[in-house]
Formats: C-alpha cells, sequence, structure tokens
C-alpha cells in the first residue's frame, strides 16, 4: 500500500482517537467510529497501528520513550558526572555529596528536572487521562499506568537503569525506592494532571499558582536519601 502524506494521516488518526477515546472511554470506541472522524479508511488504520490497541500502544510507548529521555538525560548531565567526578557515592540508596555546595547544585538541578517532568505531563494530560480511566473501568482489559514501573525496574533492557548502573554498578535500588518512586512520585503527578481543571476550578487558583503549589510537594523527598 502506497501511504501518500503518511504523517498527517497517522496524526489525524491519533487526534480522532484521544478525542473519541476521550468521549466515550476506551472500550466504547470502534475503529469505525475512528475512521470516520479521522477521514480515513480502515485498511489506513491498521497499516499503522495493527488494531485499536495498537493505537493506544502506540501513545504509551511515545509516553515512557519521552519520560525516559528526560531521567537518562538528567542522570548523565548531573548524576553521572558526579560520580566520575568522586563528588558524589551512592550507598545502600543513600545519596553521599562530597560537600553541602555539590548536594545544594544537585538538589537545584533535580527541581529543574521535575518541572520539565510537569510540563511534560501537562502536555499530555488528555492522554494520561484517558489511560487512567481505563486503568479504573470495571470493564477495563488492560492497565497502562503500571508500564510505568518499566522505568524504574532493575533491568538492564530500562535504560535509566542502564545509564546509573553503567557507571557505577554498586548502584541498586531497594524494593522501597522502586515503591516511593512508582506511588510518591510518578502516580501523584499523574492524579494531578488528570484533575488539574477540576482542581483549579474547586480553589481558584491561576495556572501559575497550580503549578507552583504542586511543585513544591513533588519536589519533597525521602532526606534520609541523601547525606547532610
Amino acid at each position: 500500500m502506497e501511504i501518500k502524506d503518511g504523517l498527517n494521516s497517522k496524526a489525524r488518526i491519533l487526534d480522532a482517537s484521544i478525542e473519541l477515546f476521550t468521549k466515550n472511554g476506551f472500550s466504547a470506541t470502534l475503529i469505525e467510529d475512528i475512521a470516520k472522524k479521522a477521514k480515513a479508511n480502515k485498511a489506513l488504520i491498521y497499516y499503522y497501528f495493527n488494531s485499536k490497541e495498537g493505537i493506544l500502544d502506540y501513545m504509551v510507548q511515545e509516553l515512557l520513550k519521552t519520560a525516559s529521555f528526560l531521567a537518562v538525560s538528567f542522570i548523565r548531565e548531573n548524576i553521572v558526572k558526579l560520580i566520575k567526578s568522586s563528588k558524589l557515592e551512592v550507598k545502600n540508596d543513600q545519596y553521599i555529596f562530597k560537600d553541602k555546595a555539590t548536594k545544594n547544585e544537585y538538589m537545584r538541578q533535580i527541581k529543574e528536572y521535575h518541572e520539565k517532568l510537569y510540563n511534560f505531563a501537562m502536555e499530555n494530560r488528555i492522554i494520561i487521562r484517558i489511560l487512567l480511566h481505563e486503568s479504573c473501568s470495571k470493564t477495563r482489559t488492560r492497565n497502562d499506568l503500571f508500564k510505568l514501573l518499566s522505568l524504574i525496574e532493575r533491568d538492564d533492557e530500562n535504560p535509566i537503569f542502564r545509564a546509573l548502573t553503567n557507571e557505577d554498578n554498586t548502584i541498586n535500588y531497594s524494593d522501597d525506592v522502586v515503591l516511593f518512586k512508582l506511588f510518591f512520585s510518578y502516580i501523584p503527578l499523574i492524579y494531578f494532571t488528570v484533575y488539574y481543571d477540576d482542581y483549579k476550578k474547586a480553589t481558584g487558583a491561576t495556572d501559575e499558582q497550580a503549578r507552583k503549589s504542586f511543585l513544591q510537594s513533588f519536589q519533597t523527598v525521602p532526606f534520609h536519601w541523601y547525606n547532610d
């Protein structure tokens, strides 16, 4: 099959899918509905995505790919550099800094990283809403939110874990750290983006006020992981 104007066709299919998944739910949306909304035939949808599940898989993988890129970039530009310069050592999940100035600079950098994560999540909050709705549905056929675990798995297939252990193979997150990162880091960010509009309506907060309040809470870390 020769595909003309492929990028536009694919984008139309994704946009139509997002709109219909949001309005009707993933389970209730049919390929025929997507094709009609996108003004594309079903064969074109199957060419790009194989199935309706394939469309959602693509959305999830794009989210994970970007989240992974942000994390790996932060690790290489900050943690790896500090380890190489002997300004940081990681022992039993604790980050031990050479001096207070190094720790302060690291905390400044991690705040910038959190801001990037926040911006990324807000830009994709419609897709995140779809994933959360599907994960909570009584008729759910999948739970894509737990694919977030792939970002914190202690596995060489995980680029984030590999970026850390390639530099220092003594780093090995404990089960406590994995649980914390999932339920007290990623999940709160997900829920905030999903209920962002409702939160602003209920509190009267501006975009900047909501952003500032969330980041102040999000940047609260278990300080026993960092030496004084």
